[in-house]
């Protein structure tokens, strides 16, 4: 549910050869190119602010963290403070991108997301890490299966996830 700029990782006409092999574009984690985005948006516009719900170190915010320490804010494990944080500085003309993992939007702050962003209407980014998939590194309690068809169902709600980092890139 993101937005980035990255290299591709695809063969393009007059590629260098090595051995009559063609080399390809270094590759970028989609995790990696959202740090890059973040700090281009930040630097782009003084109003971005970041959140965290205690995984900056695993989405990359941290690289946000690094650049702009007085407009990043770790809220701890506690998403429906993230949420709520975030509306607030929505609220306040600030344009916060909110992060943890897809399922807890879906789950733990699901009362908060529908009630103080998607009925207010806030303008707040949501950025869930693996929306819609099974993280099997963090076992089942972290499977993000149903959240895009709970997230899709709430008002004034728009659900988007990436393929790519040129994808995330665009998007943001």
């Amino acid at each position: 549910m993101a937005r980035t700029g990255a290299k591709r990782g695809t063969v393009s006409a007059g590629a260098g050869r090595t051995g009559g092999r063609t080399e390809m574009a270094e590759l970028e984690s989609m995790r990696m190119a959202y740090g890059r985005a973040l700090v281009q948006l930040g630097q782009q516009n003084p109003d971005v602010v970041v959140l965290s719900a205690d995984v900056a170190n695993s989405d990359f915010s941290s690289m946000f963290a690094g650049e702009f320490p007085d407009r990043f804010y770790n809220v701890g494990i506690a998403e429906q403070a993230l949420v709520d944080v975030a509306a607030g500085l929505a609220y306040a003309g600030k344009i916060p991108f909110a992060n943890t993992f897809a399922f807890l939007f879906a789950t733990r702050a699901l009362e908060m997301v529908r009630t103080h962003l998607c009925y207010g209407g806030a303008n707040v980014k949501l950025m869930g890490a693996y929306a819609g998939l099974s993280d099997s590194f963090d076992g089942p309690t972290h499977h993000s299966i149903t959240d895009v068809a709970t997230l899709r169902s709430l008002p004034n709600m728009t659900v988007v996830i990436p393929s790519d980092p040129v994808c995330l890139s665009a998007l943001l």
